[in-house]
């Protein structure tokens, strides 16, 4: 398998004739072919062609346009990822809800002890053992999102393309 699209006719001459005379053929997936402002995913084989002596006469190329495959799994990786994105979201705000609403519970039971002072004090601490609980979820949450994205960095076109 190669990488890239070299449309010099010097060099698919070559490609083609190492086809022939070597009797092996090449794969290029993935290729990027740009005709103007239109660009093209294409998988091209080249391959050779037997006779019914099985004695190579010649070769034969097949190119096959796949942008169209190509679009639609990007979509498709998108979609999915924003499915994953919603559950999670459920996910949270069911986490987060149930020590919120158990904070609220103990916070409105401490504004009625306050001339208890020990028992308000109990309340109080509830709610900030519910409240690290949530600050927990959230860094977790935010650990997990930031381990699933890559770095901002240069690279090459077939790099991003063939990962």
């Amino acid at each position: 398998m190669e990488d890239g699209l070299d449309l010099d006719p010097v060099v698919w001459r070559r490609k083609l004739q190492s086809v022939v005379e070597d009797d092996h053929t090449v794969r290029i997936q993935r290729a990027v072919y740009c005709r103007g402002e239109v660009g093209y995913m294409l998988d091209i084989i080249c391959s050779p062609l037997r006779d019914v002596d099985g004695q190579t006469m010649g070769g034969i190329i097949v190119i096959q346009d796949i942008t169209e495959d190509i679009e639609m799994e990007a979509k498709l990786s998108s979609e999915e990822r924003l499915a994953l994105v919603g559950k999670l979201a459920a996910k949270v705000a069911h986490e987060l809800n149930n020590p919120l609403d158990g904070i609220l519970r103990f916070l409105n039971l401490a504004m009625r002890q306050l001339d208890h002072p020990k028992q308000a004090r109990e309340y109080l601490e509830e709610g900030r053992h519910g409240l690290l609980r949530m600050s927990n979820i959230l860094t977790e949450l935010l650990t997990f999102s930031r381990s699933q994205r890559g770095g901002n960095h240069p690279a090459s076109l077939s790099q991003v393309i063939c990962q």
